[in-house]
């Protein structure tokens, strides 16, 4: 009964501090559109701006499903792998996918700020206001 209790606050623990360093993330990030993209008056203007924001919350949410989901493996990998020797394949395979999208997402970071460094374009938001063709 004492060991259940404890693997299930370890558990909760994992995942609220997960939580917590996602929230941390986006509270650093410009969860608000920019002004200089809505100044625009065109309706594509304005559908760029929420992309923009839409995707300022959705990576460090993935980024942190990511981390939660190698934690959890990790966890099931350590609980039930003395046990079944089947569960330790499922949790080595889980943890071996959850990194692998870890590295994936860091590495296109990585070009993501090389490329950009190479042609001079500023990260973090500091784009001047799109306008389309034909507009002033």
């Amino acid at each position: 009964m004492l060991y259940s209790i404890k693997k299930t606050l370890l558990v909760i623990i994992a995942t609220a501090s997960s939580c917590f360093f996602t929230y941390a993330q986006i509270g650093q990030t410009s969860v608000a559109p920019s002004t200089a993209l809505i100044a625009g008056s065109g309706a594509f203007t304005k559908i760029i701006s929420l992309a923009q924001t839409f995707l300022n919350k959705l990576v460090p949410f993935i980024i942190g499903l990511a981390v939660l989901g190698f934690f959890w493996y990790l966890i099931l990998f350590i609980w039930k792998g003395v046990d079944n020797p089947e569960e330790r394949n499922k949790a080595k395979l889980g943890v071996l996918y959850s990194l692998i999208s870890l590295l994936v997402i860091v590495g296109v970071w990585g070009i993501i700020a090389v490329v950009a460094t190479m042609l001079g374009v500023g990260t973090g938001g500091s784009m001047p206001p799109f306008k389309l063709p034909g507009e002033s």
